[in-house]
C-alpha cells in the first residue's frame, strides 16, 4: 500500500522530473521500483 507520505514524494518527483524517468523517481522511494511508480501516478 502507498503512504502519504509517498504519494507527497512521487508527485515531487514527477514535478521536479517529468513523468518519463520513473526509474530516476523510483530510486527516490525505498522498496518501490519505476513500474509501480508509474502504475500508481
Amino acid at each position: 500500500a502507498w503512504t502519504k507520505e509517498e504519494d507527497d514524494k512521487i508527485v515531487a518527483l514527477v514535478n521536479a522530473n517529468g513523468a518519463k524517468k520513473w526509474s530516476a523517481i523510483a530510486q527516490s522511494l525505498p522498496g518501490r521500483i519505476g513500474k509501480q511508480c508509474r502504475e500508481r501516478w
